[in-house]
């Protein structure tokens, strides 16, 4: 499986950049988040290369028979049924496994919006692991990990920081006018009540 990813992804034209992080536990940001293509090409990288991450999906996304193939690529269930909240459902999986990396898309969708949802910030934060700034520039058809972000609880200093890598790293998404600002809700001084 993993020759055959690769070579598609070389077909295709994209190359795999930066090492893979040592820690064991983290956010990875899928970031940007504009297309379809973008969930096909993170599972083409992970089948290609020594990472795993995961990604969340309908409870019944992980139940036989489809759970047979979304699984292996790394879909965890979520019971929206459950009591727990997702940030609780998902700190109790990093609380449980050894070594475990969750993909979150943070805009949410693949439409513009002004915000990001914050619902990696307070997954990362309540696990207590650090969010890994992640990459996928249809422009340059390059994917990887950028640094590790050790969130702080001060959202407008660890959103700068965030802002910062991804200023470095100008990725670009397929359908690049839906891409919006880098900005959490919070930091909108009408949604603050500020």
């Amino acid at each position: 499986m993993k020759w055959f990813a690769r070579f598609v992804l070389r077909c295709l034209g994209w190359t795999f950049h930066w090492d893979v992080p040592k820690e064991k536990k983290y956010v990875y940001l899928a970031f940007p988040h504009s297309s379809n293509w973008d969930g096909f090409y993170l599972l083409l990288f992970i089948a290609a290369y020594p990472v795993k991450l995961h990604w969340m999906g309908k409870k019944s996304l992980m139940d036989p028979p489809l759970g047979w193939i979304t699984r292996p690529f790394g879909g965890v269930g979520i019971d929206r049924s459950a009591p727990q909240n997702t940030v609780e459902q998902m700190a109790s999986v990093f609380e449980q496994e050894e070594s475990f990396a969750l993909a979150i898309p943070p805009e949410g969708t693949r439409s513009y919006r002004d915000y990001w949802k914050s619902g990696f910030y307070h997954i990362a934060m309540t696990a207590n692991v650090p969010v890994c700034c992640g990459v996928l520039d249809y422009k340059k058809k390059t994917a990887g990990f950028g640094p590790m972000i050790h969130l702080t609880g001060e959202i407008d200093a660890d959103m700068d920081k965030i802002r910062d890598v991804y200023r470095e790293f100008a990725p670009e998404g397929l359908r690049h006018k839906k891409v919006g600002p880098i900005r959490l809700r919070q930091e909108i001084p009408e949604e603050s009540g500020g």
